[in-house]
């Protein structure tokens, strides 16, 4: 993937990920969104794999110091600097300094990932569409949920968007056809 956050610079990056982990609601927001690649720093990349195995296998986000056990037990494999800047980092999150850009941040992230996850599936139904696909079909792939079983609402959303969309421009198309 060409586009990443490291337009936005490192400490984006590392507030990004901050929120997401405080806050579980909003890590289910960017969840749906964001591919783990668009992150820079492996640190990042690896706290939310941690965050989201736990998630998946327990249904519920990890307490704080049930992540700090995760870091301990989870990263065995991982180079001892990396080990070093993700135990350093997550000292930081737990510090709860207030991070006061905290709702552009949020915007920002999902924004950017929103139109990216948007591209994809523009370019892939355009492919479908050339290719001859069926309506039903196409809609499957935009409306499917994606691997980690979430339900598709960023999707239907967008669906909904385009299709209204859509209408209003073949309205205008019809009205300048009259004139």
């Amino acid at each position: 993937m060409a586009q990443s956050f490291s337009k936005y610079g490192n400490s984006f990056q590392d507030k990004l990920v901050t929120i997401m982990l405080r806050e579980p609601a909003f890590c289910d927001q960017m969840r749906e969104v964001l591919d783990l690649s668009l992150l820079t720093k492996v640190s990042h990349k690896l706290l939310l794999e941690l965050l989201y195995e736990y998630k998946d296998t327990f249904r519920i986000y990890p307490a704080y110091d049930t992540m700090v056990t995760l870091i301990q037990t989870q990263l065995d494999s991982q180079d001892d600097d990396i080990k070093r800047e993700i135990v350093s980092f997550y000292s930081k999150v737990i510090k709860h300094e207030t991070i006061h850009d905290e709702e552009y941040v949020k915007s920002e992230s999902l924004q950017f990932c929103k139109t990216l996850k948007l591209e994809e599936a523009i370019i892939k139904a355009a492919s479908m569409v050339r290719d001859g696909s069926k309506f039903e079909d196409l809609m499957k792939v935009l409306l499917r949920s994606d691997r980690n079983k979430r339900k598709g609402n960023f999707w239907i959303t967008m669906v909904s968007f385009w299709i209204n969309r859509m209408r209003h421009t073949k309205s205008n198309h019809a009205i300048a056809e009259i004139h």
